[in-house]
């Protein structure tokens, strides 16, 4: 990771609400801090997204993509809306 991309990571989970100082973030996996921040872009510029955009931005596999949303819906990061093949996520408010 170079120190622009380190710089515009905290700008966007700043941004996002989301400090590393927060109580979720030391609940999260390497593998799920770098998942949350590749969709991050995306659900600042859209305001939600589906299990398809974020494996289509991240390159995991549906599987992957599921565990990694409980885990941040768990987390109390995002909130999932809809059902099923329907089912979108937003960042939760804080």
């Amino acid at each position: 990771m170079l120190e622009g991309d380190i710089f515009k990571t905290t700008v966007l989970l700043t941004v996002a609400g989301i400090k590393s100082s927060d109580k979720h973030s030391d609940k999260l996996s390497q593998a799920e801090d770098i998942f949350l921040k590749s969709i991050l872009p995306y659900l600042n510029e859209k305001g939600q997204i589906d299990a398809k955009t974020a494996s289509d931005i991240t390159g995991k596999s549906a599987v992957r993509i599921k565990q990694f949303f409980t885990k941040l819906t768990e987390a109390g990061i995002l909130k999932k809306f809809g059902a099923n093949k329907n089912r979108t996520y937003q960042l939760a408010k804080k």
